[in-house]
């Protein structure tokens, strides 16, 4: 099991580092499209340089300011150097799972199955927020059986359609 806080880092360097001028005018990072070039050259990048984070992360303002690098840009940089980074950590290196289930949504979750693929790998996609409900009614069932029981299996169905 493998967890990472990869949206919060990024709200936090566009919105409380020097990062955030690579944002301008409007100062919030735009939606990164899972098949950006840009993307995928920064998750490659970090697949190849892991030890590198901190430097690859910074290298978006350079990118934006000596480069001319968009916002868009910044943002698929930015992205891919996180993602391709807790990727590399998840897989340490092995590229022969099994079986792998992304728990992901929202803008990051497409992103993930990217970088994911992008080391050779196919996972099996879940509804994070159906799995989350589901898991929390579980849980629930088991402290008060009584109340939650019949709602615990409709949710289960749920979060794997």
């Amino acid at each position: 099991f493998h967890t990472s806080m990869t949206g919060e880092l990024i709200a936090a360097a566009v919105g409380n580092t020097v990062l955030r001028h690579s944002f301008e005018p409007t100062g919030y990072m735009p939606e990164v499209h899972p098949d950006s070039e840009v993307f995928r050259a920064a998750v490659d990048y970090m697949l190849h340089n892991p030890s590198g984070l901190l430097n690859a992360i910074f290298a978006t303002r350079p990118r934006n300011l000596l480069g001319g690098a968009q916002a868009h840009d910044s943002a698929a940089w930015l992205s891919g150097t996180i993602i391709g980074h807790d990727v590399s950590a998840a897989t340490n290196g092995k590229r022969s799972y099994q079986k792998m289930v992304l728990l992901g949504g929202g803008r990051l979750g497409p992103l993930y199955e990217v970088a994911l693929r992008q080391v050779g790998l196919a996972p099996l996609i879940a509804d994070a927020d159906g799995a989350a409900i589901a898991g929390l009614l579980k849980a629930a069932s088991a402290l008060w059986p009584n109340r939650f029981e019949e709602h615990v299996g409709r949710a289960m169905e749920l979060s794997i359609e």
